[in-house]
C-alpha cells in the first residue's frame, strides 16, 4: 500500500534590473497556489537581499 502525497504548488517571480549605479533590484512576486489571496510582492536590493528572500518564502513553503 502506498501513500499518495497531496500535490501543492507554488510560484515565485522575480524581475531583476540593474540600476544607473550597478546595483541590482528585484521584485519578487510570490504566491502558494493553495491560498492564493495570500501572494505577497516585495521590492528587493542587492543579491543577497533577493537570495535571502526567495530562500525565506521557500522555506515557509515546504
Amino acid at each position: 500500500m502506498s501513500a499518495t502525497l497531496e500535490e501543492r504548488t507554488g510560484v515565485i517571480v522575480v524581475r531583476a534590473w540593474l540600476e544607473s549605479n550597478g546595483r541590482v533590484r528585484a521584485r519578487v512576486t510570490a504566491t502558494d497556489l493553495a491560498k492564493p489571496a495570500e501572494e505577497s510582492v516585495s521590492p528587493v536590493e542587492g543579491v543577497d537581499e533577493i537570495v535571502g528572500l526567495v530562500r525565506a518564502w521557500l522555506e515557509r513553503f515546504a
